[in-house]
């Protein structure tokens, strides 16, 4: 940590600045953390379309399928009948040869078996075809609502959003503006703190007592909790220099110290 004796004044002016610069850059974060939750809700309604349309894809293309069987199955089911229906035109014909006549009751009993077993399937398809068709209409009506929903919500979210990003870049800027105001050294090791320490770059140090009988007090860093030296606390105390908790780094004051500097 860079060492510099200071005047209260100068040390006051430091502390404050910084404290303001650490509100003013968690109020940027609030605000981005607001587009960031827009742009999710967004997201998250732009996975929702993308799923129920590939749901819409899927059933087109199962219709498109069972039909296709479907067209196939009734044609089965038209030769069978078309089959029995000549069986049984030549059925007093037959009936004249015993050995032809127990050959077609055969074909006759194969015949009525295939065609109540194709009826059969045409009706399953026939029903899987409906049901298929009641899916796509409800995941339509759902998809066509929820896409009116996102136009009507992406519509505010960008109007929102400008104005927010506008906030944000106009605290950037007063940021930039309270960090030129105190020593470089400083106004740099702060900024890429309130980076690294999620914008809690300052913070109080907290009264801890008497723990030992030759010390009055102990002082702890609220940010990280460990005690801090007796000379960065005199330090603090006597406002002749702004100091780093020796811990974590984040810098430390006492706000009664602070208003008693005159």
């Amino acid at each position: 940590m860079r060492s510099q004796v200071l005047s209260k004044e100068d040390f006051k002016k430091i502390i404050h600045t910084l404290i303001e610069v650490q509100d003013i850059y968690s109020n940027a974060l609030e605000i981005e953390k607001k587009i960031l939750e827009q742009r999710k809700n967004l997201d998250d309604m732009s996975r929702q379309l993308a799923r129920l349309s590939s749901m819409l894809k899927k059933y087109e293309q199962r219709k498109k399928e069972l039909l296709k069987t479907k067209e196939l199955v009734s044609e089965n089911l038209a030769n069978a009948k078309k089959r029995l229906a000549e069986l049984m035109e030549r059925e007093s014909e037959i009936a004249r040869n015993q050995r032809s006549i127990e050959s077609f009751n055969i074909e006759v009993t194969t015949l009525r078996a295939s065609i109540s077993e194709i009826s059969e399937e045409l009706r399953s398809i026939e029903e899987q075809i409906n049901d298929i068709n009641d899916r796509y209409e409800e995941t339509k009506k759902a998809y066509e609502s929820l896409s009116i929903e996102y136009q009507a919500e992406e519509k505010v979210v960008e109007e929102q959003s400008k104005e927010l990003i506008d906030k944000v870049e106009e605290l950037k800027a007063l940021k930039e503006k309270k960090l030129s105001q105190i020593p470089a050294h400083i106004a740099q090791s702060f900024d890429n703190l309130l980076t690294k320490k999620g914008g809690l770059a300052i913070v109080p140090i907290e009264d801890l007592g008497n723990l030992k009988k030759y010390k009055d007090h102990y002082y702890a860093c609220s940010g990280c909790n460990i005690i801090l030296p007796y000379m960065v606390v005199e330090k603090i105390k006597f406002g002749n220099d702004v100091v780093q908790c020796p811990s974590c780094f984040r810098y430390v004051y006492h706000p009664s110290w602070l208003d008693r500097l005159g």
